[in-house]
């Protein structure tokens, strides 16, 4: 429910921009929904992962986990856009990895399906924002146009499993979602998940708007990776986890790896890979491709 209803405010709030800056409803662009499919798919299964994960496992491990999405993007971005990663930008991963890893020292909640489910979200998160950016490479879609899509598609890929999880434990009874409803006040209830809904909407166009603004899915996920640090420091601050000396270590170290991050020299291959700054919207839906897009697309085909 939280899910669907997250994606339900992406979904509203994507098609209303969209309408605003192009005229055209989002539906108008079902020709290239299939562009868009695997980043969407890739979406969902990233958000039940983590949600799912957060059954066995505690906030601040489950963001640690997920720190491999530096990884994963690393890898993917190198094996589906070509995009070469320097030595020292490497290290910097590796020391963000290592950083964050420290600072969820303090609380060693490990579980094996836990574990394995905070690593299906982390890859799936960096297969959205990799196969995001070649949607926007090619010029398939515009940026808002793609929000909308993913979002909308994502929606309804929820449905499913909204009916199966939720609904249906409602319907026939028993079940824990029936009985936390059964015991739940309502208007509180309908506050927080509307407080929830927004902020996550609010998230999903950041995240996005920083995907469109760099060059490269690695540089999104760095940049992610600061959320992550908060979010762990947040979660041991509220679950009144002692810190140590390794926790306050492994935040500066992942914090100076960021640094070194933005500090190492772009490659040359990195600038190929910024998405074609023409008009969001054109005639027909497609965004006119730059330079060097096309030689990217170009020495793909051969």
């Amino acid at each position: 429910t939280i899910a669907l209803l997250q994606q339900v405010v992406a979904a509203a709030g994507g098609a209303w921009d969209h309408r605003r800056r192009s005229g055209e409803p989002v539906l108008a662009y079902e020709r290239h929904w299939h562009a868009a499919l695997p980043a969407s798919s890739a979406l969902v299964v990233a958000m039940l992962a983590y949600r799912v994960s957060l059954l066995y496992n505690a906030v601040s491990f489950s963001q640690a986990v997920k720190t491999l999405q530096l990884l994963f993007s690393a890898v993917l971005a190198r094996a589906l856009l070509r995009e070469a990663l320097p030595p020292l930008r490497l290290l910097s991963l590796v020391l963000c990895l290592c950083g964050v890893g420290a600072t969820s020292a303090t609380e060693a909640n490990f579980t094996p399906v836990g574990f394995a489910l905070a690593v299906l979200s982390s890859a799936a998160q960096a297969l959205q924002a990799v196969k995001s950016k070649q949607v926007l490479v090619r010029g398939d879609v515009g940026r808002t146009a793609l929000f909308a899509i993913c979002a909308f598609q994502a929606m309804l890929l929820l449905l499913p499993c909204w009916l199966v999880v939720d609904v249906a434990p409602l319907l026939f009874g028993g079940g824990a979602g029936a009985a936390a409803a059964a015991n739940a006040e309502p208007g509180r209830l309908a506050l927080l998940l509307a407080a929830n809904a927004l902020a996550n909407g609010a998230a999903q166009r950041l995240s996005f708007a920083v995907l469109c603004a760099v060059s490269s899915p690695v540089s999104a996920a760095v940049i992610n990776h600061a959320k992550r640090l908060v979010v762990i420091a947040g979660a041991v601050a509220w679950f009144g986890t002692p810190v140590s000396v390794v926790h306050g270590g492994g935040i500066a170290t992942a914090c100076g790896a960021m640094v070194l991050y933005q500090l190492a020299t772009p490659a040359p291959s990195r600038r190929v890979l910024a998405a074609p700054p023409a008009p969001d919207v054109e005639s027909g839906g497609r965004a006119a491709s730059s330079p060097a897009a096309e030689r990217l697309l170009g020495a793909k085909g051969t």
